[in-house]
């Protein structure tokens, strides 16, 4: 329920630190006449409704997959929201469309933990078209160091969302083995030692009726120095990784019948396993290719260092996006 005790219809979930206090947010995706809602974690197992103070507030779309993500790898959660009516839009009814139940998705950069800014209008073409969006699962499809976002849809395509703006900054990726089961060590905690408030736990859930990439990537911003990685895994042991290269995905294996701290080979998103290929709807019915790469063997932790992207030297350029693609202000 929100703050003033009403309930609501609850489609999409999502979990992380916006304010980056050392604590889990919540946020909720709800009905048109409703609003979404942020839950901040205010310690002691309570939440508040801060909605309204964090700039999230607004009627008339209706939510359901979300997802926190770093877009610009800047250090802080941003936030993704993809819409779809569950009641028919009067417009689109009138105009004879035979599904009238599209409304666009929404992209926020969270302002430094202050508050979330509405940069939708700017995210390029994708995020002004209409549609009746359900689910929307994350993960780094390319393998470039950013976040990318297959968006899909009631009556209408899979989307796949490249992003092209999170690997201008610096970026490193880290999955998470647990070395007994050969299996991503699903809810262990996974954080940067000296930054208490820079922590993520590995999971596949969440958003609304999809599975996300179980890796974690922490963008670094400008920073370039090694990095040492704490892993509490499930059970409560923790385990440190130490000098950790950046700008690639690294490998934290459970101790015990592998070395941990090594790069994984191949170590890529799970739908990319399959001949490596990737079909979504980009516009025109396209087949897009994802790169090439071994397939992940869990029990096989050889080295892999993914490639960055030159870097443009102007951080805070927004291109317009392509067919394919959907950068938004940094």
């Amino acid at each position: 329920m929100n703050r003033a005790g009403q309930p609501q219809g609850s489609m999409g979930i999502d979990i992380g630190d916006v304010d980056r206090d050392g604590d889990d947010d919540l946020f909720v995706t709800n009905l048109d006449n409703e609003g979404n809602t942020l839950y901040l974690n205010v310690g002691s197992g309570l939440f508040e409704d801060r909605t309204a103070e964090f700039g999230l507030f607004k009627l008339g779309l209706t939510g359901f997959g979300t997802r926190f993500m770093d877009y610009d790898n800047d250090g802080w959660l941003d936030l993704v929201v993809v819409n779809g009516a569950v009641r028919h839009v009067g417009s689109q009814l009138q105009n004879g469309d035979p599904y009238p139940l599209k409304q666009r998705s929404q992209l926020f950069r969270n302002d430094r933990g202050r508050k979330f800014v509405d940069v939708s209008d700017s995210a390029g073409p994708p995020f002004a078209q209409l549609q009746v969006a359900r689910g929307a699962a994350t993960g780094d499809l390319d393998n470039d160091g950013d976040i990318d976002l297959v968006v899909f849809n009631n009556s209408g395509p899979v989307r796949v969302l490249q992003n092209e703006v999170g690997s201008r900054g610096h970026w490193l990726g880290v999955r998470a083995i647990d070395t007994r089961y050969k299996r991503d060590a699903v809810q262990a905690r996974v954080s940067l030692a000296g930054q208490r408030s820079a922590a993520k736990i590995v999971q596949t859930d969440g958003s609304y009726c999809v599975a996300s990439d179980p890796r974690v990537l922490f963008g670094l911003g400008s920073g370039s120095a090694a990095q040492t990685v704490r892993v509490q895994w499930a059970g409560g042991q923790v385990e440190e990784f130490r000098n950790l290269a950046i700008d690639r995905q690294q490998l934290a294996a459970r101790r015990g019948r592998a070395r941990a701290g090594r790069r994984s080979q191949g170590s890529e998103h799970p739908l990319s396993r399959h001949r490596n290929r990737l079909v979504g709807q980009l516009g025109q019915g396209r087949t897009v290719d994802a790169p090439q790469g071994q397939s992940a063997d869990d029990a096989d932790l050889r080295d892999q260092a993914a490639s960055p992207r030159q870097r443009p030297s102007d951080t805070n350029a927004c291109p317009r996006a392509r067919t394919r693609s959907w950068p938004a202000t940094v």
